[in-house]
C-alpha cells in the first residue's frame, strides 16, 4: 500500500513540473511569435468565374485571381494559358487509299500508322485530311 501511495505521489509531482515546463515554453513561444501577415479577402467588386473563383482587377491594372480553399481565401496573379497546338502543325502524314486513308504520326518508338475509312474519320483525322489535301492542291 505504501508503494502505490508513493507511486502516486511521484507520478502528480512530475506532472506538475511537465506543466510548468510546459506553460514557460508557450510564453517563450508567445515572446518570439512573428506577426502573421493579413489574409486576403475576396473584393467586393470581383467577378465570379463558372469553376468558383472570382477575377479582380486591381488600381495598378494587376490581374487576380481568389480562390475559396479550405485553408482561407487564396490569391495568385492572372497568368495566361499555354499556347493553343495548330492542326497546322501537327506531324502527322496522310495517304490516300481509295475509300480509305492512311495515317502515319512519328513518335519517340517509331511511326504510328492507322488506317480509316473516309466516312468513318473523326473531327481531329478530317482535319489533317483536309490539311495534307489543300497541300497537295496547292503544289
Amino acid at each position: 500500500m505504501k508503494f502505490i501511495t508513493i507511486l502516486l505521489t511521484a507520478g502528480l509531482g512530475f506532472g506538475v513540473a511537465a506543466d510548468n515546463k510546459t506553460e514557460q515554453a508557450v510564453k517563450k513561444a508567445e515572446a518570439k511569435a512573428v506577426p502573421v501577415a493579413a489574409q486576403p479577402v475576396i473584393p467586393k467588386d470581383a467577378t465570379p468565374l463558372p469553376d468558383g473563383s472570382y477575377r479582380y482587377v486591381d488600381k495598378s491594372g494587376k490581374k487576380w485571381i481568389y480562390r475559396n480553399t479550405p485553408f482561407g481565401v487564396s490569391k495568385s496573379e492572372e497568368r495566361p494559358g499555354p499556347p493553343i497546338a495548330q492542326i497546322s502543325d501537327d506531324p502527322a502524314k496522310t495517304e490516300d487509299l481509295g475509300d480509305s486513308v492512311r495515317f502515319t504520326r512519328p513518335t519517340p518508338f517509331g511511326p504510328k500508322v492507322w488506317t480509316k475509312k473516309k466516312t468513318d474519320l473523326d473531327t481531329y483525322e478530317k482535319q489533317i485530311w483536309d490539311r495534307d489535301q489543300k497541300k497537295k492542291t496547292a503544289q
